[in-house]
């Protein structure tokens, strides 16, 4: 079985061989996947927000720009 290649993004690991992710200070990790499973990632929640966040950003643009030309 692999070991987890692992960073940690905040209060998470994350590795970056599965793609699975789970708290620091969790005493019995996810196990890795082993070499014939194939990795297929996944949509994080920290992804999803960063989205979210940008497109918050664009409207807030569009917002100040209608703005200034008032």
């Amino acid at each position: 079985m692999k070991k987890h290649s692992t960073r940690q993004y905040g209060d998470e690991l994350q590795c970056h061989i599965c793609g699975k992710t789970w708290e620091v200070n969790d005493p019995e990790p996810p196990p890795c996947i082993n070499e014939e499973t194939p990795y297929t990632p996944r949509v994080t929640k920290k992804g999803a927000k960063k989205r979210q966040v940008r497109r918050r950003i664009e409207e807030l643009r569009e917002q100040l720009a209608l703005s200034r030309d008032s």
